[in-house]
């Protein structure tokens, strides 16, 4: 009678294997500690036969989410360390079934829920159930089955424990790095995290989330494969009655990052980064021990200290988790375990080394950073100071957020100091064989950079049908010039030839909008090209678009419609040089609100233009190809 739950299991975790097989991960660094100790034991641990029941009428909540077990079998974990972690349902019995009720408190999010769920509410009957948890879910239903009538039936519990030991252990794979981060803390039940997998009747499997470390801390959604990768649905999300009436506060993040230092080689010849980087961190809350933070794929960690001493850093297999955040499999979070917890208020040094490829060749002389945000291990884009050295072939020109204190050569090399005048939320780096144009415009000293050629895919001739400019989303693939196919023509011409216009451009906006909105963030700004059709603005640091240092005749010729032609020449850097205010100095809550960030971006923009152009122009903007306003705005559905 267990077929039906094997073939459920078998569907809601199979995104495991296939995100092992096909995503880049981070090699684990080589350093045994509690961590590793703690997530063996986890995984090793299965399902407990002495601990299976026959359940009847059993409920429970977590908040706004309500579970109805009314008829069936549930299995637990073999405790670890003193505390269960998991437990399975089925209701494939006679009369077997279960019921999951939610009402989300916002219109908003009942008309998010109503287009995927064809309802605004869920009140869905299943038939098998996967519970992952460390907030003491256990404990709780262990206490209320036994205080009541429920049978203990061990001798389904051992056909059980023996059919889904491996699916227990893939669903730990899904959530290892949380199932450990929550043991290692004083106060696992008011920090602690709730996942439920369950098998519905009408819309499928559905992924239930109550995490009280979140701003949202209720999420329910589904993984969904699309473009030949897997994301997760956000059906909706919303913060819990205790947090959203003002009984319970947002728990902030453990500790606060006060400085980062960052001292990085570039090798070459392939340009290979090695770095180590040196925080300040102070504790704002007491009792964790293991420390979140975020990296590159691309990156490796290779050992961290805390005030000198070495410490563990733990990598786990959270393929489930980081689908939900939106990692796309570029960016991976780790733990840095600390000797001890930390006491609010404590100051602390930490020292992490790191290498990998971030900077990517393109073809002529042209390079791009291939991983912008987390090159360095990073947390919550709070805002730090930062000094970044740089050392790298002196062939090349490489620019950074901040302002250069020290510029000098080495044999080969060449090494340059960048220092930034104010906290900032991340940093960011650029290189190539640049020509620029240096100005000071409104008190801010403007460079602008450019590329002596072209990369390789812009000065191909070959055919293609190139896609509307469009920003990108979180955990999409960045377009990249190689998906631009050029017809057969001449190559196009140095993006040096624009350099003159393009300093002029960005000199005009940033004077429009200092006199409009006050001093920037930094007193630098530096334009640097980047493959692709988008832009990124870091905090004194413009990647723009190559096609935007191309004369329009030079561009593919899809791109050379009237709007595209105002896309690349007058918007695109007007609005990127608007995020050094929307975004780098004044910054939005949560993702939710992240779209304001991009509006008032194009607006400032539209105005810039209207500025320079008049008003005729501006209205003619409307016909920008939609998808400029959606860069960087965090979207729940991929």
């Amino acid at each position: 009678m267990l077929t039906g739950y094997a073939d459920f299991v078998s569907k809601i975790l199979m995104g495991a294997a296939l995100l092992a097989a096909a995503s880049v991960s981070l090699p684990a660094v080589e350093v045994a500690g509690k961590a590793a100790a703690l997530a063996t034991e986890l995984k090793q641990a299965g399902l407990d036969a002495d601990a299976c029941y026959r359940v009847r009428d059993l409920a429970f909540q977590k908040e706004d989410l309500r579970f109805y077990l009314t008829e069936g079998h549930l299995i637990f974990s073999k405790p670890v360390r003193g505390r269960r972690f998991a437990a399975m349902f089925t209701a494939e019995i006679p009369g077997g079934d279960a019921e999951v009720l939610l009402f989300p408190p916002l219109r908003s999010e009942r008309m998010s829920l109503a287009h995927f769920a064809k309802s605004p509410n869920l009140n869905e009957h299943f038939m098998a159930a996967l519970f992952l948890f460390s907030d003491g879910t256990g404990e709780e239903l262990l206490k209320q089955i036994e205080s009541g009538e429920q049978k203990r039936l061990p001798e389904i519990g051992t056909d059980m424990a023996s059919r889904f030991r491996d699916t227990l252990r893939n669903l730990v794979s899904s959530y290892e790095i949380r199932l450990v981060q929550d043991r290692f803390t004083s106060q696992p039940e008011r920090t602690g995290f709730f996942y439920a997998g369950i098998s519905t009747r009408t819309v499928g499997n559905i992924d239930f989330v109550y995490d009280q470390r979140q701003r949202d801390q209720i999420v329910v959604g589904q993984v969904a494969y699309r473009q030949e990768r897997r994301f997760f649905d956000t059906w909706t999300s919303f913060q819990a009655r205790s947090f959203r009436t003002g009984q319970r506060n947002t728990i902030r993040s453990s500790v606060h990052l006060d400085s980062v230092n960052i001292n990085a080689t570039l090798e070459p010849p392939e340009l290979h980064m090695k770095a180590v980087t040196t925080m300040e961190i102070t504790a704002r809350e007491d009792g964790d021990t293991a420390i979140p933070f975020e990296l590159a794929t691309r990156v490796t960690v290779t050992g961290a200290r805390v005030d000198g001493v070495p410490a563990e850093i733990f990598r786990g297999e959270s393929f489930r988790a980081n689908l939900m955040r939106g990692g796309g499999g570029v960016n991976e979070t780790f733990l840095l375990m600390m000797p001890q917890s930390v006491k609010s208020g404590e100051k602390h040094k930490v020292e992490f080394t790191h290498e990998g490829t971030v900077v990517q060749p393109a073809g002529n002389g042209v390079y791009y950073v291939a991983s912008r945000l987390n090159w360095y291990p990073n947390r919550d884009a709070e805002f730090s100071n930062y000094e970044m050295t740089f050392r790298h072939p002196r062939t090349l020109r490489l620019v950074a957020t901040g302002d250069i204190s020290e510029e000098k050569f080495e044999g080969d090399m060449r090494i340059v100091h960048y220092r930034t005048s104010s906290p900032i939320r991340f940093a960011g780096f650029n290189l190539g064989e640049y020509a620029s144009l240096r100005t000071t415009r409104a008190g801010i000293l403007l460079e602008v950079c450019a590329n002596r050629s072209v990369e390789s895919a812009l000065s191909q001739r070959r055919e293609v049908v190139v896609p509307p400019p469009s920003l990108p989303r979180p955990g999409r693939r960045l377009p990249t010039t190689a998906d631009i196919i050029l017809p057969a023509a001449p190559p196009p011409t140095s993006p040096v030839t624009r350099l003159e216009q393009m300093t002029s451009d960005i000199g005009t906006a940033l004077e429009f909008m200092v006199s409009h909105l006050g001093p920037p963030p930094l007193k630098t700004l530096t334009v640097s090209p980047i493959p692709g059709a988008f832009g990124q603005g870091f905090p004194g640091l413009l990647y723009l678009s190559t096609l935007a240092y191309l004369n329009p005749a030079d561009r593919p010729m899809p791109l050379q419609t009237e709007s595209n032609k105002l896309f690349f020449s007058q918007l695109l850097h007007a609005h990127e040089t608007a995020h050094q205010w929307w975004g780098n100095l004044v910054t939005s809550g949560s993702y939710q609100d992240d779209w304001l960030m991009e509006a008032m971006a194009n607006y400032s923009a539209l105005l810039a233009l209207e500025k320079r152009k008049g008003q005729d122009r501006r209205r003619r903007s409307r016909r920008v190809p939609p998808g400029f306003a959606e860069k960087r705005r965090e979207r729940r559905n991929h």
